[in-house]
């Protein structure tokens, strides 16, 4: 374990969150999570979880290797530094085929992970790539273990209480994976419409511009699914092959319309 403050005199602060502060040292980072955070102790909870299955999951998992502790007390976590991009940017220096790969290998992650936890905030900012074309996942402080009742840190983004028992099942990872994927294949930015008041409506668009059977009857299956609370059975695996890449490719035109 490594003390507080140990991390404060020897590391260098260089991000802050509604939620912690972030300090690096060389390769690695040093999470402190803010004890006046209202989600304080749930996040500390799921902290010492994480730390306990980091050594049965892939590398590329950026899990907890080490606890930051005051006072005997958990107050945060030592992980990786991620060497990479964000998909914030929506990979826009991949061609197609690369962006098909690189989903698939998020989605591989994300079926390695679901076998202990619900991550419960799949989204753009907390996957990366780098230039060797491995991928990351992190930041699995809002997650929450396999069955656990919905809980306040499940619900943290959310505007709508009425989507409250979906937020804590595997069924929205696999839907805002595809959303994840979605986003980098057209270049467009998809995530708020999961976020805000109406957000079927909005993927009804979609289903509508595109025609791209395969994204299409996955959208339509899988939201159909949550909206009755039913599983999401499949994880989208996209088919690597160049007819699907010039699929997508001249889809884009059409569904670029959404955001006009």
């Amino acid at each position: 374990m490594i003390t507080l403050n140990y991390v404060v005199k020897n590391t260098s602060k260089f991000k802050k969150t509604n939620t912690a502060t972030l300090y690096r040292e060389k390769s690695d980072v040093y999470k402190v999570i803010d004890n006046r955070c209202f989600l304080y102790n749930e996040i500390i909870n799921h902290i010492k979880y994480n730390y306990e299955i980091s050594g049965a999951v892939s590398s590329n998992i950026i899990l907890p290797k080490d606890l930051i502790v005051e006072d005997e007390k958990i107050r945060g976590y030592k992980c990786d530094y991620v060497h990479g991009k964000s998909l914030e940017n929506l990979a826009k220096d991949l061609d197609t085929n690369e962006k098909i790969i690189l989903i698939n290998k998020l989605t591989d992650l994300l079926k390695e992970i679901n076998q202990f936890l619900v991550v419960g905030d799949v989204n753009l900012g907390n996957c990366m790539y780098d230039k060797y074309g491995s991928c990351y996942l992190l930041d699995f402080d809002l997650s929450s273990k396999l069955g656990e009742s919905p809980s306040m840190v499940s619900l943290y983004n959310l505007r709508n209480d009425e989507r409250k028992d979906i937020y804590s099942n595997l069924s929205t990872d696999k839907v805002k994976m595809g959303i994840v994927a979605a986003s980098i294949l057209y270049g467009i930015d998809f995530e708020d419409c999961f976020t805000s008041r109406k957000p079927y409506s909005y993927w009804n668009k979609f289903l509508q511009y595109t025609e791209n059977s395969y994204l299409k009857d996955y959208f339509k299956t899988s939201l159909h699914s949550i909206n009755k609370n039913k599983v999401v059975d499949d994880y989208l695996y996209l088919p690597d092959t160049s007819s699907f890449a010039s699929l997508i490719d001249n889809d884009k035109k059409r569904i670029r319309k959404l955001v006009k």
